[in-house]
């Protein structure tokens, strides 16, 4: 088990039996008061005897890139034994370890433990990560009601089932858990199948991280292909693009293939015209390179595009592209789906435009 996670189960095992509270939401602030205390405590002693770093930036501590719609953590801190360190803008405690696997620097461990949040005993939140292995967690303990944990588990090697995410309530009578899970190649595979558990479990993590518009911001080619059909095509691309495409039934090959680049330095603009507009009587040739050409442009399953186009918070999440044009097509339609306005300052980027949004996000 990891260190993060025995703190939150301990912290469990007092709630549930040593307190022994019925339920959460009727108990006076005294005992919240009193575990919250006993959890500080206990952070305390965990903590004795470690390095201490002082207060760092968080963003100098854990960051995120996205390869290949999978979580790649870094840090700007150098090789380190478990430390604990105070996070700027933050009132909680932090624990960080990083470790170098082969000459490639690895934020091994990252634990930061809240007593602030109003309501709950304490808020975990962790970073693992190695050679072989991502694991980001969350969990929250609630007096008298046990807690609720999400994980997202990343392997290193790519696959169908390469990522999984896990979220459970943890009670007194573990009869009652309920866990849920979903697995899939990347986040946007996780996020199609589990959006409720994406967004009500995940995203806070990378809030608090101040990393949700790296995490959550969608593959520009993904944003392109759901808003394909509010594309305003310019007629002269269209007349192009499809004089290209006869190009490609050329008898000659030097032809079809100058053809196919000429496509494919167009770009974007040809995809979404070929996406809209696709001459049906096209040779088996021009339709295996028009096929080749638009796969660039198409990470989506084709049944998927529709469901996102009408998920707000997806359409939310195109604001975070660099793409002006994106983030206008989509808030547009997300206005749309919701009946709302959804008024906030456009010149807002990073962590200040996700907090802009989560105002502005449908609830549950």
């Amino acid at each position: 088990m990891r260190l993060g996670t025995l703190h939150l189960a301990l912290l469990l095992t007092l709630i549930v039996a040593d307190v022994a509270l019925p339920a959460a939401t009727t108990q006076p602030s005294s005992d919240l008061d009193e575990l919250k205390r006993q959890a500080v405590a206990d952070i305390q002693k965990s903590m004795r005897g470690m390095p201490f770093l002082g207060e760092k930036n968080l963003s100098d501590v854990v960051r995120f890139e996205i390869r290949g719609g999978k979580l790649h953590p870094l840090t700007n801190l150098p090789e380190m034994p478990l430390s604990w360190i105070k996070l700027q803008g933050l009132s909680g405690w932090a624990e960080v370890a990083v470790r170098d696997f082969g000459n490639q620097k690895f934020l091994q461990q990252f634990s930061y433990r809240d007593v602030s949040a109003p309501g709950v005993v304490e808020v975990d939140t962790e970073v693992f990560s190695g050679p072989t292995t991502v694991q980001i967690s969350r969990g929250i303990a609630v007096i008298g009601d046990g807690a609720d944990m999400v994980q997202l588990v990343q392997a290193a090697a790519d696959g169908p089932n390469s990522m999984g995410l896990y979220v459970q309530h943890v009670s007194a009578d573990v009869r009652q858990s309920q866990p849920r899970h979903a697995r899939g190649a990347s986040l946007i595979d996780l996020y199609l199948q589990d959006p409720a558990d994406m967004n009500a479990g995940v995203r806070p993590i990378f809030r608090l991280l101040r990393q949700e518009h790296v995490v959550f911001a969608p593959d520009p080619r993904a944003a392109y292909q759901v808003l394909a059909d509010l594309c305003p095509i310019d007629p002269a691309v269209a007349a192009e693009t499809d004089a290209t495409v006869a190009k490609l039934g050329a008898d000659s090959f030097d032809d079809r293939e100058a053809a196919m680049q000429h496509l494919r330095r167009v770009g974007v603009a040809a995809a979404l015209h070929l996406m809209r507009h696709r001459d049906p009587n096209l040779t088996t040739e021009q339709s295996m390179r028009v096929d080749l050409f638009l796969a660039a442009y198409e990470p989506l399953n084709a049944d998927l595009a529709p469901r996102l186009l009408t998920d707000p918070d997806f359409l939310l999440d195109c604001q975070f592209c660099a793409d002006a044009t994106i983030r206008r097509l989509a808030l547009e339609q997300a206005r749309r789906v919701t009946g709302n306005a959804m008024s906030f300052d456009p010149r807002l980027g990073g962590p200040d435009l996700a907090d802009a949004l989560a105002k502005v996000r449908p609830g549950p």
